[in-house]
Parts: C-alpha cells; structure tokens; sequence
C-alpha cells in the first residue's frame, strides 16, 4: 500500500516562495481593512472585490508563468483512482466533528453562563449586510461551506501552506500557514464582535487552519481539510441561525 503521506518534492515545492507570500499574504487584510475600516461603502467594497480577485487568481498565476508548469501537474484536488475515495476523509471528517462539537459546547457554555453574543447588534450588521433574512442567510451558508471552504483550501492549503513549507519545516510550515490563514479574519472578526469575542474567534480560526494544514500534510490532499472544514462552518453557521431567527 504507498504512503499517503506528503512528500514535498521538487514537483510539490512552490518557487520564490518568500516572494509568493509577499504577494498574496496582505492582498485580503488590505481588503478587508479598506471594506471594513478605511473606506467602507463602494470604494473600499471594490478594493475587497480586486483582493478577492487577486487571493484565488495568483496561485494558478504562479504556477502558469512564474514555474511555467501545466496546471494538471499541480493541483493537489486528487482525482479517485481506482473507484476509492481520495485518503483522509474518515480522518477530516472526525477532526470537522471533534472542532465543531468544541464550537457549540463553547457557544452553550457561553449561554448557560449568560454571556452569549449580542443577538440584536448581529441582527444589525447581517441586515446591514443583506442575510437578514432566512432565504439569503440559507443562501450565504450554502456558499460559504461548500463553496468558500474549498476555495480556502485551495489558496491557504494546497499554495500558501506548500510555499511555506518550502522556506522551513512541514511541522513549522502549519503553524505558519495557520498564522497566515489567520490575519485577515482578526480584521474581519474585530470589525463585527467585542475585542474578547474577536481574540477568541481568531484563536479559533488559527487551530482550524493548522488542523487543515497537517491534513495536507499528512495527505496530499485538499479534500480531507475540505470535509473538515464544511463541518465546521456548518457548526458556525447553526449558532449564527439561532442568534438571527430563533432567539
């Protein structure tokens, strides 16, 4: 049976990688500080926007004209072979279950103590932000778990964490991607929640992105953080529904 564990060839190495993360790493905070901080409304929604752009299109950019190699050498989303699922899924799928089961028994620990989140200043900001209804709050879980999360994986997995672990050790490699993964959302979190709520949200987010790594990792594979990740959101996205529409 081969090793499914990640060896990172020459194939699998990112060249420049200092330069690659100079280049991607500041694209979404700058996004979202324009959005969210400097210059909310169409200036800095267009700056989000261009950021967005630029975080999904300079990894293929990267591959295609800086290594100058076929896309279809590249892509760790491994096709079956075989007719077997890809390795690692029964692993992403207990790790999405043990982090979203700690994010609900964190929320109901939060409740039983009654200090829970801000019910009415969330219904505020996603009315503000246009899910302030069932439909489009739906609609905006559906994208963010099963669209979003794979995107995520393909930036902060399968290239940011690959560039990374092209400049120090695959185990220091997760925490760094992890790091990375995670400043763009402190911005984001700081500008929607107490500093509290902020910090622990971000730990959070940092843990996730670290677990997800050493599944790319330990498999080669964007898929089982994938799973992972969807189980995750999904936990998220059951608190934000409780604090919109059943409370």
């Amino acid at each position: 049976m081969p090793n499914s564990r990640l060896t990172l060839d020459p194939i699998e190495h990112v060249h420049l990688p200092g330069l690659a993360m100079a280049m991607l790493v500041p694209a979404p905070i700058i996004g979202a500080l324009m959005a969210l901080w400097i210059a909310p409304g169409p200036i800095g929604g267009a700056v989000y926007a261009l950021a967005k752009v630029w975080l999904l299109a300079m990894p293929l950019l990267w591959t295609l004209v800086i290594e100058r190699r076929p896309m279809a050498r590249r892509i760790a989303f491994r096709q079956m072979s075989s007719g077997r699922l890809p390795p690692g899924l029964p692993t992403g799928l207990t790790l999405g279950l043990v982090i979203a089961i700690g994010i609900l028994g964190v929320y109901a620990l939060f409740e039983l103590l009654g200090g829970g989140i801000d019910g009415a200043r969330l219904k505020e900001v996603a009315t503000a932000s246009g899910f302030g209804t069932p439909l489009s709050f739906v609609l905006l879980g559906a994208y963010l778990a099963l669209v979003n999360s794979l995107l995520e994986e393909y930036v902060w997995r399968w290239f940011v964490f690959r560039a990374c672990a092209s400049m120090v050790p695959p185990i220091f490699a997760v925490t760094l991607s992890g790091l990375f993964f995670t400043l763009h959302h402190i911005v984001v979190l700081a500008a929607y929640f107490p500093i509290w709520l902020a910090a622990l949200g971000s730990l959070g987010v940092f843990i996730g992105g670290c677990v997800w790594s050493w599944c790319y990792l330990r498999f080669g594979s964007v898929w089982p953080g994938y799973v992972s990740h969807v189980i995750v959101d999904v936990a998220i996205l059951a608190i934000g529904w409780r604090l919109l529409f059943a409370s």
